[in-house]
């Protein structure tokens, strides 16, 4: 039978091409995406001017998960974790989560013809999310089948396999769905700052933003960084607004948050121009109870990278933001380069990416829970490119 070319693909890259469950047409792989009754559905889609954007269906059932750790290592084995995990469009994490639900349901890997490389895309980039629940079903109904990559671990694994089976050699997922090559670059080290006057207050004149200079697209466009505010923002010191080193920094007072809006326009205009990649990391979310504890959110995003062990925690809201915020537990070292990090400077770090966006927003919340004798002010540190690139393909 002659198959589409998005029926292939599915074939290539799932183990569901097997007894019962091939995909032949793309009505049968559009039916196969269908369910998507899971607490968080997060899922993608290119609208028509070729961005990222949250599709219309994709809601929570409740108002918000919160204080998740999304490492595919740790995340609670139910529909909350699967769902902080899948977001992430990272399937080396997903990858660690499902082999933690095949010891639980009590099931061992055969030797595996990519078997396991076939369910993480299916469960994440780029053919999920799915549910929790679908997961745990097709792990039990894989491992009854006679092209088995799963079997109970008081069995015996059929070896070798049947002639006839498939064995999606080379399925070789990469780490994370984000792309060096293809990610823009700004090195804020070399990078001017061209205004520097966020919401109109200073500390120089002209229009109410900050635009920094020097952006190269991957194919080479040069570009403006302008950020602007949405909503309220209240600083503490606008001069600590602008680079330091190697990192664009932003300033907010204390028991405050904040909604930025991160635009890539032509030199010198505000024409919006859109990049085919960008990775926007977010570093140093530390903090305390009296000082201040910092947190990054986003949405829109195509995904999203931290240390295999983060020192952060996922909240997932009903618009498709997902906050990251620090333990908590006190400061560590500010990072130097955001090329050299520590092992504590990397688990307290968030790289967002995104693919075909002129734009983008990034919150920042800096709330404390005691009482404070002078309200300080925190900074968030910021850079496209990242020690957390080394998760992301070629």
């Amino acid at each position: 039978m002659v198959l589409t070319i998005c029926a292939c693909v599915l074939l290539a890259l799932s183990v569901f091409a097997t007894e019962g469950k091939s995909v032949e047409t793309c009505a049968d792989l559009s039916l196969a995406m269908q369910p998507r009754q899971a607490l968080l559905q997060v899922r993608h889609s290119i609208n028509s001017n070729g961005s990222d954007s949250l599709m219309a269906d994709a809601k929570l059932n409740v108002a918000s998960v919160v204080n998740l750790n999304p490492s595919g290592a740790a995340a609670p084995l139910t529909s909350e974790g699967y769902l902080a995990v899948a977001d992430r469009c990272c399937q080396a994490e997903m990858k660690q989560f499902i082999k933690r639900q095949i010891f639980q349901l009590k099931l061992q890997i055969c030797e595996d013809p990519g078997g396991l490389a076939g369910i993480v895309h299916y469960h994440t980039c780029p053919y999920g999310p799915q549910t929790f629940d679908k997961l745990t079903a097709d792990l039990l109904a894989d491992s009854v089948q006679t092209c088995r990559w799963l079997a109970p671990d008081t069995e015996t694994c059929t070896k070798p396999f049947p002639e006839d089976c498939p064995t999606f050699e080379g399925v070789i997922p990469a780490d994370c769905g984000c792309s060096r090559s293809a990610a823009a670059e700004l090195d804020f080290a070399s990078a001017s700052v061209i205004t520097n006057n966020l919401a109109g207050l200073g500390p120089s004149s002209g229009p109410s933003e900050i635009r920094y200079s020097s952006g190269v697209s991957s194919s080479g466009q040069l570009f403006d960084l302008v950020v602007t505010t949405i909503g309220d923002y209240t600083p503490k010191k606008t001069a600590a607004n602008g680079i330091k080193g190697g990192f664009a920094r932003i300033n907010i007072a204390v028991n405050t948050s904040a909604d930025f809006l991160f635009s890539i326009m032509e030199p010198g205009t505000n024409t919006p121009l859109v990049l085919s990649e960008i990775h926007m990391a977010t570093f140093d979310l530390d903090g305390s109870h009296k000082w201040g504890i910092e947190s990054v959110s986003s949405k829109g995003y195509h995904g999203y990278v931290t240390d295999a062990n983060p020192n952060v925690e996922a909240s997932l809201f009903s618009d498709g933001r997902v906050k990251f915020t620090g333990e908590g537990i006190g400061d560590i070292l500010n990072p130097v380069d955001p090329n050299t990090l520590s092992n504590d400077q990397r688990r307290n770090s968030v790289m967002y990416f995104y693919k075909n966006v002129s734009s983008f927003e990034i919150g920042f919340g800096a709330l404390h829970t005691e009482p404070m004798d002078d309200v300080g002010g925190r900074n968030i540190f910021l850079a496209f490119e990242s020690a957390l690139d080394d998760r992301c393909g070629p």
